[in-house]
């Protein structure tokens, strides 16, 4: 997370004056975006749940909304920051949100999502009623050429990936699902059921020696796991047109 939100304010310029970031938890994000842009910005962060909201109002104004219904007139804000939130969209809402973004959208909008993220791998089986479901609840995978064609008014301007990633090989991800290894995260909630209780078996055996295996077949590191995008509005781009 820290070197998701290192690259994010990386590719920020000083211009914006009106921040919003979409689905904005506690705001660390936007806290730190406000720490580089200096006093004087406006910070609004929109989210569902209220906790985070809680939160965000010691560094700006929070709302709570739907990210596919922004509360907002268009062209209200200069940026607009989407951090880890687009990959949990169903398709319908996707689209509708990536529509309400551009819209309030004056200048540039600032996304990162996972990168080439194999939905597969961090699988989870509800202990209550065996649905399978990702466990960061995760139900898109992005390239950047599916991330642009999001916002088609828009022109992608800066590109960084943060954060290290191992490919996991396709056999030994399939044994340690066959052997009942599958993922796991404190925070999982099951989409059929809302079980929250799961057996956490990331320091078992098996799934140490599945984790091993793949560590001999793939010893390098590659950097790339979030892709952190900064898109312009095309008018900017070209005003003469």
């Amino acid at each position: 997370s820290g070197q998701r939100i290192v690259a994010l304010c990386g590719l920020v310029d000083r211009g914006p004056s009106a921040v919003l970031e979409v689905g904005c938890g506690d705001g660390q994000v936007s806290a730190a975006v406000g720490a580089k842009l200096g006093p004087g910005v406006r910070l609004v962060g929109l989210d569902r749940a209220r906790p985070g909201l809680v939160r965000f109002g010691a560094i700006g104004q929070p709302i709570r909304g739907d990210i596919d219904a922004l509360p907002f007139a268009a062209a209200t804000f200069d940026l607009v920051i989407a951090s880890e939130v687009l990959e949990h969209l169903p398709d319908p809402v996707l689209a509708a949100a990536a529509a309400e973004i551009a819209r309030v959208a004056r200048r540039e909008i600032l996304v990162s999502v996972p990168h080439r993220e194999d939905l597969v791998r961090e699988r989870m089986r509800c202990s209550r009623c065996g649905q399978l479901f990702n466990a960061f609840g995760h139900v898109q995978s992005f390239t950047q050429a599916t991330l642009d064609r999001l916002f088609p008014a828009f022109d992608p301007v800066a590109v960084t990936t943060a954060g290290p990633r191992r490919r996991y090989h396709p056999r030994l991800l399939a044994l340690r699902h066959a052997i009942g290894r599958f993922g796991f995260d404190a925070t999982a909630v099951c989409p059929t059921c809302g079980n929250r209780k799961f057996p956490n078996r990331e320091r078992d055996p098996l799934r140490l020696l599945c984790d091993a295996l793949n560590f001999l077949a793939n010893p390098r590191r590659r950097d790339g796991y979030w892709l952190v995008v900064r898109y312009r509005r095309r008018e900017a781009n070209h005003p003469t047109r």
